[in-house]
């Protein structure tokens, strides 16, 4: 399974399910051309016959009106926010990501660059075509790199780390997130990159230090517990699969993790 590909499954399949299990209303076309304006209409015309929660649709509404109407940078930044990660809520990536672009208009200072390069790291972390996964990733490196140049964090550095490792230099992206680990070495953001790199490049064994070592830092983390779980079971090592398995099917509350749990644990049992 390709890196992306896992990127996807814990980063993605979650909002997906999520999305299926709501109540829903269908999103009135002509309404939304009253609701913003038409540059903005063409950013949201993904959403058209899209169906949204009835709580949502009322929430999209008048976060739109305010950022219509709102005559100050700092409540204009914090309404495009919101409507950036509502649209993320939903894998909406062109919406979200227009309105991650109109925080950097609104702000283009390094809270701006901040806000904004979040949204498009989590745009990158779900981005189905290489076009978006490219672009994003490209913008989210390029915000980081704003912020990290006034102020250091190794939990930026490594999500900037990861940005590069799908560049046409991997290595250099790689090479940061290893030295964020030999002066942070509990850093979980560098430890989980590196422990999803490692599956990628198929050594379970890497990734199963990893994600023990994270597990040791963050017991809550359940997507680490997954990938360790699944790490333990690609090196044919079925009773610590089964354990960690067990575990999260009895503490997670992720309906995509509980559902590839199921999965799992069937296969152990035809095992």
């Amino acid at each position: 399974m390709s890196l992306h590909r896992w990127v996807i499954l814990i980063g993605g399949l979650g909002l997906v399910f999520i999305l299926f299990t709501l109540p829903k209303v269908v999103v009135d076309n002509d309404a939304i051309e009253t609701e913003i304006a038409d540059s903005q209409a063409e950013a949201v015309d993904e959403s058209h016959g899209f169906s949204f929660s009835a709580k949502d649709v009322e929430r999209r509404s008048s976060l739109l009106k305010l950022l219509e109407t709102s005559s100050g940078q700092e409540k204009s930044v914090i309404f495009a926010d919101s409507l950036a990660r509502l649209y993320l809520s939903y894998n909406m990536l062109d919406s979200a990501g227009y309105f991650a672009d109109e925080i950097l208009k609104q702000d283009s200072s390094w809270l701006g660059q901040l806000k904004a390069g979040e949204i498009y790291f989590q745009l990158f972390g779900i981005s189905l075509s290489q076009s978006d996964l490219a672009r994003y990733s490209h913008k989210a490196g390029e915000c980081f790199r704003r912020v990290l140049a006034r102020e250091y964090s190794p939990d930026l550095e490594a999500k900037l780390g990861m940005t590069m490792v799908v560049s046409d230099n991997p290595m250099q992206g790689i090479t940061v997130l290893r030295g964020i680990l030999e002066e942070y070495p509990e850093n979980i953001t560098a430890l989980y990159s590196l422990g999803l790199l490692s599956i990628q490049s198929g050594q379970y064994e890497k990734a199963i230090g990893r994600f023990e070592k994270l597990m040791t830092i963050d017991p809550t983390n359940q997507q680490a517990a997954f990938l360790l779980a699944t790490s333990y079971f690609e090196t044919s090592q079925y009773d610590e699969a089964g354990r960690w398995f067990e575990n999260i099917k009895s503490t997670s509350t992720d309906p995509a993790i509980l559902s590839s749990t199921d999965q799992y644990l069937k296969k152990l049992n035809e095992l």
